[in-house]
């Protein structure tokens, strides 16, 4: 290159210290942390064809280290060389994309990378697949000081031809030289507990991949949403197909017991995005639907976006929101507003029912049997269950009730059963309260 050609090139090469800072600084802690538990849980659905073992995912940390294992498969050298230490996925050009073909959560290329780089400023990861394993070490101020356009990691250590068990095949990975906040983060006595919380809540793909994830030794539990599901209360269902990508609606109720729960579950890949949504993302407040309200307990609403092409899913960069500017969650929301619409105009009528039916409660009508979310009655359903199932006709309860009791003399017990032709004392302490009632009650009534 001659010297005129060199002085007419500008120089707009992004710095690594910049570019770390704005790919942290949009992700908090949380869901950091969860793009590492995605990778290993993007491997287990790689390998459960192969292996014959339950998946581990074990995550800990304290104030001077964070680390995630697991035994979900492992990431081979070209995968890792090529692929996952890029920032940015491959375009398809420069080889295959062995990821493309995986209703995977992997895909801007940059999970990975950000949470290590929002964590510390060294990390370690060792992963073993059945035939290799390879180590990276790297301490991140020292990769900032090169500022040549090598971006490049380098393998520590790289071994091929082995023959290993499943059980020792994943991937580990440990973040050293914490940052003060994570750190401080970490030693927050509540933090263990809400992040648990936060990670259960986005990792319903833990169950059926038979996955035993740990936080600080905690098994973390798998979620469970339930929903009515009854021969008279039934579940509204819609599928929607677009350009590969697969949206199944599911608009259902519940019992009353938890009205936090009430509202719209979005799902990217089996990645919960939104939780109990009741918000304008979901089309609450908009389109004469109206804003949610605590009458509304009842209502659950499931969404779920299933695709191989995963820039099609509509979530944002971190996957912790909707990108509102999707056309995928476009055609979604048009069938929520609808299943919401139908499902208030149900609940409002049932005040009018209520108030003629002397002991009906909107706990009682909604107090029905329940399944999973996941269960396979809810999972088969098909075009054919467009429509919600409502109860028509609601049983009226009885009375309530009370229990009496009391002692007497067995001998004057006796007479009284004698007088009443009662068989029992229960049947004679009826007897003798009616007695009572019809002589010195009812007549004053």
């Amino acid at each position: 290159m001659s010297l005129g050609e060199m002085e007419d090139k500008i120089n707009a090469n992004p710095t690594k210290k910049f570019f770390i800072s704005m790919l942290t600084r949009d992700i908090d802690i949380e869901p950091a942390i969860v793009e590492l538990v995605d990778n290993s849980l993007d491997g287990a659905k790689r390998f459960r064809s192969s292996a014959t073992n339950q998946f581990q995912v074990k995550i800990m940390f304290d104030k001077d280290q964070f680390s995630i294992s697991d035994t979900c498969g492992g990431i081979s050298i070209q995968e890792a060389r090529d692929y996952c230490f890029r920032f940015g996925r491959s375009d398809g050009t420069e080889g295959e994309d062995t990821y493309k073909d995986v209703e995977g959560v992997g895909v801007f290329g940059i999970g990975m990378k950000r949470a290590l780089f929002r964590l510390g400023k060294r990390f370690y990861i060792k992963s073993v697949t059945k035939t290799e394993h390879f180590v990276i070490n790297v301490d991140v101020d020292e990769w900032l000081k090169d500022t040549g356009p090598d971006w490049n990691f380098k393998f520590e250590e790289t071994q091929r031809g082995e023959n290993n068990e499943d059980t020792e095949c994943g991937t580990q990975i440990i973040v050293t030289n914490l940052y003060t906040s994570i750190s401080n983060s970490f030693m927050n006595p509540y933090f263990k507990n809400n992040f648990m919380e936060y990670l259960r809540r986005r990792s319903t793909k833990l169950k059926e991949l038979l996955t035993v994830m740990t936080v600080n030794g905690d098994n973390i539990e798998y979620i469970d949403e339930k929903i009515i599901y009854t021969n008279e209360f039934k579940p509204k269902v819609r599928n929607i197909d677009i350009d590969n990508v697969h949206i199944k609606i599911i608009a259902a109720c519940a019992q009353m017991g938890n009205p936090k729960k009430s509202g719209w579950y979005i799902f990217c890949n089996g990645r919960m995005i939104l939780y109990a949504d009741q918000s304008e993302t979901t089309g609450w407040g908009t389109d004469s639907v109206p804003t949610h309200h605590p009458s509304h307990a009842a209502f659950r609403g499931y969404v779920f976006f299933q695709s191989n092409d995963l820039e099609k899913l509509p979530w944002n960069t971190t996957k912790t929101g909707i990108d509102m500017s999707s056309k995928y969650y476009r055609a979604a929301l048009l069938e929520m507003k609808n299943a919401t619409k139908e499902f208030i105009e149900f609940r409002n009528g049932l005040d009018d029912i209520i108030n003629s039916n002397e002991g009906l409660t909107i706990e009682g009508i909604f107090n029905c049997p329940e399944i999973s979310i996941f269960d396979t009655k809810v999972v088969s359903m098909t075009e054919e269950d467009y429509l919600y199932v409502f109860p028509r006709n609601f049983p009226i309860p009885g009375k309530p009730m009370t229990t009496v009791s009391y002692k007497i003399e067995k001998q004057r017990a006796e007479k009284a059963k004698t007088y009443f032709g009662a068989n029992n004392n229960m049947k004679m302490g009826l007897m003798t309260f009616e007695y009572f009632y019809e002589r010195e009650i009812e007549e004053d009534e």
